[in-house]
Order: structure tokens, then sequence, then C-alpha cells
């Protein structure tokens, strides 16, 4: 029997072909019935890439065998998915035998075969397809190949037939796994053929565990760990331990724990563990804020610090994201919040705090712009009481410049509130007063003349007992008669310094050089010796023999009339006697 257009060729009766069935580019279709290839040798029948025989439920492709050669059995269906599922038979002996293969390409349950009815090592029955698979004449014992599609089937691994309502293993089957398309195989050996169905089985459950994200996490979150297969049973274990709240019936979980997590996948028959899925829960970094205490509008830039470092600042003020630097010049005053976030691990935290930046306190005051250092004490007057004075100079909130010593003296005041200290600092000039010095003054004797008295600087005044210029400094002894006198100097510079010092001035009186001496003498009476009412004076006339002592000798000075001087002196001033 040929079959080679590209259609699908159907048979509508139980058909025998007795010398070669040759299946090209075609579908041959047997629907219920039968088809006998009853040409024993086994390459009587042949089939291009794309021909295959398909069959409803009680169809079949029989074939006659009396060889160990490999039988083909070339089905597949186009109803629902499309697939091709080949079964190839090697008898263990060359006797006679009849095999019939149908492939049935829908769910064995729609057709009372129940998957979920699976014998110890099946664990898991094909539920898209399966094969009808029997002996109808003879006994040899022999090998069935089944082919499927690891990539849109699954990778089998065993072979079981449907027996006493339920399906049995077949034994240990050989799988020769091929990359799709090219189809992989179960193979196992068949000792007892029945008309039941033949299934392809997973004889483990394979439990795998599939993360939906990276299984490094941060503390307060989770990563999905999905069953990546169905199972009857799921049993989701941390460390060797059952997971409390998690039921059996979770097909994920949220891991948000560290550890490592296994699943227990069970169909009620078979189980399987999966591999270890470790989960690391990296702790979120320790953002805490300093606290910087209270920073004052006008102070200096400071660097903020966490619990953590490297992290990033944010917020009013903040003039350094990486160095934290906040400026309270850059913030303005009032409650300013400031943000720290950082990253350890992959994992970030952040914290918020408010900082207090107080007002300075006003710590200007008034004081004098210039002083003498002969002055009086200034007061210094604060806007804001309560603070205090520093600089040379300050006894409380008084400023002496006889203290504080000449040219620019600083002073300073110091106010504190809330936590916020201002300083104001005003220069004070403190010029140098007039260094009076006097020149030499003249002697003064009673009645005698008016002297100007003179000092450095010029350009003051004079006063005092005895002073009749004031301008000139002019002294009449005159005026002031004899004894000591304070004459008064006052003199102002271009500072408006004034100075005034005192010069004493000394009045001497006048001698007393009165004498006495005879009104006449003889010329030849002798030596006279004078008598002075002051002594220390001098003598003079015609006859004085001795000045210092006042001797006067008649003879010398001959007859007549001769005049007779007295001088004498008191601290530099002369008067004068006659007789």
């Amino acid at each position: 029997l040929v079959l080679n257009t590209n259609a699908v060729k159907t048979i509508n009766l139980n058909h025998v072909a007795t010398v070669h069935l040759d299946i090209d580019s075609c579908e041959l279709a047997l629907g219920n019935d039968t088809l006998h290839l009853t040409n024993p040798a086994a390459n009587a029948l042949s089939v291009s890439p794309v021909g295959f025989v398909s069959n409803s439920l009680n169809g079949a492709l029989v074939r006659s065998t009396n060889s160990t050669g490999t039988y083909l059995y070339p089905m597949g269906s186009t109803v629902g998915t499309p697939r091709y599922r080949p079964v190839n038979i090697a008898p263990a002996n060359a006797n006679a035998n009849d095999f019939s293969v149908g492939f049935v390409n829908s769910d064995p349950n729609n057709d009372g075969f129940l998957t979920s009815n699976a014998q110890a090592p099946a664990c898991w029955v094909n539920d898209q397809w399966y094969h009808h698979i029997g002996q109808l004449t003879g006994s040899s014992n022999a090998d069935v190949t089944i082919a499927f599609d690891d990539q849109l089937d699954t990778v089998f691994t065993g072979i079981a037939n449907y027996t006493s309502n339920n399906w049995t293993d077949q034994g240990n089957a050989n799988l020769v796994s091929n990359v799709s398309p090219q189809l992989s195989t179960l193979t196992a050996n068949v000792t007892a053929f029945t008309d039941l169905p033949f299934g392809l089985t997973i004889n483990t459950i394979p439990s795998n565990i599939t993360p939906m994200s990276s299984t490094t996490i941060c503390q307060g979150d989770s990563v999905q760990l999905d069953a990546d297969f169905d199972h009857t049973i799921y049993t989701w274990l941390r460390n060797g331990t059952p997971i409390p709240g998690v039921g059996s019936s979770d097909t994920a979980i949220y891991a948000n724990q560290a550890g490592t997590y296994q699943l227990v996948g069970s169909n009620g028959i078979c189980a399987d563990t999966s591999q270890g899925v470790v989960v690391t829960v990296n702790p979120l970094p320790n953002p805490a804020i300093s606290n910087p205490g209270t920073l004052c509008a006008g102070g200096n830039a400071t660097n903020l610090s966490a619990a953590t470092p490297g992290g990033t600042w944010s917020g009013t003020g903040i003039t350094n994201p990486t160095a934290g630097t906040f400026d309270p010049n850059v913030s303005g005053t009032g409650s300013i919040q400031v943000i720290y976030n950082v990253t350890v691990n992959g994992c970030s935290d952040a914290d918020t705090t408010n900082i207090t930046v107080n007002t300075l306190p006003d710590a200007s005051f008034t004081s004098p712009a210039a002083v003498c250092d002969n002055g009086s004490p200034v007061a210094l007057t604060p806007t804001n009481s309560g603070g205090t004075f520093q600089g040379s100079g300050v006894t409380g909130s008084t400023f002496d410049p006889t203290a504080a010593g000449s040219g620019s003296i600083s002073v300073s005041y110091i106010l504190s509130a809330n936590g916020c200290t201002d300083t104001v600092t005003n220069n004070i000039t403190v010029n140098q007063s007039p260094n009076i010095s006097f020149s030499a003054q003249p002697t003064f004797c009673q009645s005698g003349q008016a002297a100007n008295l003179s000092a450095t600087p010029t350009g003051g005044t004079w006063s005092g007992t005895g002073i009749t210029s004031a301008n000139n400094g002019t002294f009449d002894p005159s005026v002031s008669g004899v004894g000591n006198f304070n004459a008064i100097y006052t003199v102002t510079d271009n500072n408006n310094c004034t100075s005034i010092d005192t010069q004493s001035v000394a009045v001497n009186a006048l001698p007393d050089p009165s004498f006495t001496a005879p009104a006449t003498v003889c010329d030849n009476a002798g030596t006279i010796q004078f008598t002075a009412t002051t002594s220390g004076g001098t003598w003079s006339g015609n006859g004085v023999v001795n000045a210092s002592q006042g001797t006067f000798d008649p003879a010398t000075a001959g007859t007549g009339v001769s005049p007779i001087l007295y001088t004498v002196d008191n601290n530099g001033c002369q008067d004068t006697s006659s007789e």
C-alpha cells in the first residue's frame, strides 16, 4: 500500500496490507478501524519525515513480526495540539506475533484512565496523550520505545500501563534525550501486553524552586519563591523545618527570613525534596542622625553625622550632600528638616530630624568713639541687657580711659540667649592728653617787675593769684604779694583733650637793709663797726675798709661828709640803705 499524496487518507473499514506500507507526505487516518500490515519484515513499513498514522480511540495500526528487528509505528495526530509520537517495538525473539498500537492525543482522564491512580514508582502520568499497545497474537516479550518532545511535553522517566484501574510502572526505562525538535525516547521491556493504555510517567516528582527575584534581600523585604512543578501537596522548609503558616496547597511563598529554603513536593504517592535556595537577608543600615544641638544664625557651618556614615544628606541648609555640611546662614532660622539616606549592601534606610536654628541675640551697644586718656569713666550702654563687657579699662559697664591706655582700644559685649551667643566689638580711640612742660621762671621779688610765665605746648591759658594776663601768662608780684602761689596752666589739643598743670611761683620779700652809724666822728677816732639789721650784706662808701664786716676808718675817709651804703640780698632780691 503506497500513500504518496500530500493529503489525509482515510480508511473506513478494517484493512490488511500484505506486502509493504509506504506513507509519504500524508496522514493515514484510521478512525476506529485497524490497518494490519501482515508482512513480518521490520522494513515492510516506510514513512517520510511528514507522514504518520492517526486513529480514534478504538483504531490501531497492527504489524506482524517474526524477528528481533525494530518495528516502527509512526503514530501522530492533528486533533488539538498536533503531535507526532511514534512507537518502536522490538520483540525479544523471532517467534510470530501481532502487535497493535493506537495513539490518543488527549487527556487519558477523559477516557476513564485516571492519572491520579498512579502506583509507585510512577509519581505522575502524562495527562496530554497516551498510546494503546496490545499483543493480538504471540507471547514474545518486547522492548517498547515511545518517543516524546522534552521541550513541548516534559522530560519523562518511565513507562506505565493501565491495569486493574491503576497505572503500573513497566520497570526500569532507558531514557535517550535529544534536543527538540528531534524526539527523545523511553524504552521499557514489556512482558505482558494488554490492549489497555500505555502512558509516559515521571517516576520522581521534580521539586524545584524558582526565585522570582534576587535571593539577597534587605530586612523588611521578601523574595517570591515559586514551585516549578504541579504537586498535590507542597511542604515548604526553612533550614530543614516546615515553615509555620504555610499551607500544603501553597505553590509559592514569600521568604523574608534568612536561611535555606526547600520544597518537598508530593502527589500523594511520590515526594521529592528540592535543592536548597539560600536567602540572604542583609540588615538595614542604621541611619540615625546625631543631634547637632542648637545652632545659631550667623554661626559657622557644621558637618552633621549619623550612626552609619557614607550616605547622602538633603534639606534646606545642606551645602555639601556628601559631607553633610549644614550652614545656618543658608537655612535661615526656625525648625529646619534634614534627611539622611544611606545604602549598605544594597539596603537603604533614611532618617529625618529637625534642626533648631535660633536667632542671634542683639549684642550691639553704644560707646564713645573717642575719649582722652585723662578723661572720666564713660558708660557703655547695651541694646539688650544681661551680657558682659570685656576689654582694657572695662569695669562692669563703664570704660575708664585712664586705665585703658592710649590708642585704639577694643571693647566687646558678649550676650547669650537660647543657646546662642553674639559678640559685638566697638573700638574706642583713647587720645593722649597734652603733656605740659614748664619753662624756668624768673625770680620774683616784692614790688618787683611783672614777667611772663611760659609752658609747652603753647596756646593754653593761665590762671591763679598774680596772673594779670591769662593768654600771656603774665605774673605780677606786686599784685600777688609775698609768698608761694600756684600758676595754673590749661591747654586743649586738636583732639579736644585738655591738660591742666600747676607751677609754683615764689615771690620773695625784700630784705631790711637798715643799719646804725654815728652821725659824726673825729678823723682820729679810730675804726668804727657798723651794725645792720639784716646781716650778710655788703658795705660800701668812703672810709669803708672792710665791706663784709662794715668797718669804717675816719682817717681813711678824711674830713667831710662820707655817704655809707649797705646792700643786702634775700633769695635774689636786693635792697640798699644809706647813712
